[in-house]
């Protein structure tokens, strides 16, 4: 119960930092990077637990449920390929699953947001090439800072020892 409290507490807290920061050409998601983290190095249970809060963020957005469908849908995948397709816990599946995540995450989210300025209930006026240089700007900056992330759990705990290290048989 405790480990759910705190993760309640730092979702709560990464939801605060990026909604009321911008973060500029840095374009951190926060929240996906913890919930991708919870998914490989704990349980889904506690990736679940998430979810609320992202809705939380949407509460104040322009277009109301684009960022929880998308982690929601994002989760879900993320679920299943790291129970189905990778068979390890090692740093590429790591990074993999962020990749994957990163790339279905922003077209599940911009085509939301497509749909709402088509529907004409948003007010978005679309630069593809501004949206593409930010998701390749932001993909280079969530991958790197998972992988600092990888290397701390892989450092400061003993339940992560040599997941970094590739093991032949």
């Amino acid at each position: 119960m405790k480990k759910y409290i705190i993760v309640i507490l730092l979702s709560l807290l990464f939801v605060l930092i990026q909604s009321s920061f911008n973060f500029g050409v840095f374009r951190v998601n926060l929240l996906f990077l913890f919930l991708v983290y919870l998914l490989f190095f704990y349980d889904v249970n506690y990736a679940i637990v998430v979810l609320p809060m992202v809705l939380l963020m949407d509460l104040f957005s322009l277009n109301f449920g684009a960022y929880f469908l998308a982690l929601f849908f994002v989760l879900i995948f993320l679920y299943y390929i790291y129970h189905n397709v990778f068979s390890d816990n090692k740093l590429i599946v790591y990074l993999g699953l962020n990749f994957s995540g990163l790339v279905l995450f922003y077209v599940i989210y911009y085509i939301f947001n497509l749909l709402i300025s088509f529907l004409k209930l948003g007010f978005y006026m679309f630069n593809f090439h501004f949206i593409f240089k930010e998701f390749l700007l932001s993909m280079t900056f969530n991958l790197l800072i998972s992988l600092f992330l990888y290397i701390l759990a892989n450092f400061f705990s003993r339940k992560f020892k040599d997941r970094l290290m590739v093991v032949r048989d």
